[in-house]
């Protein structure tokens, strides 16, 4: 939850219900799997993607990148005027 705020400059937000949800979800799908903690960590769980979950993952990136290239296209012509 601490990443997302500071991945997104405090833009998002999420709740433990939201994280949990969504891995639960990564799980159910295979793609992601709970991996041991490192000994020095406070013994939370935690886990990984899986190849096919960073598949996945890839996969949206490009998507959504693709998205906003053409949203940027679209939003850079002249506004076209009714008649």
């Amino acid at each position: 939850m601490k990443d997302v705020g500071q991945l997104s400059d405090g833009a998002c937000k999420i709740g433990p219900a939201t994280l949990y949800t969504a891995i639960e979800r990564l799980l159910d799908l295979g793609w992601a799997e709970e991996v041991d903690a490192p000994a020095e960590t406070d013994g939370r769980r935690r886990y990984q993607l899986t190849r096919e979950g960073r598949a996945a993952l890839h996969a949206e990136v490009e998507c959504r990148e693709s998205a906003v290239l053409k949203t940027r296209a679209l939003s850079a012509r002249p506004a076209r005027s009714r008649a």
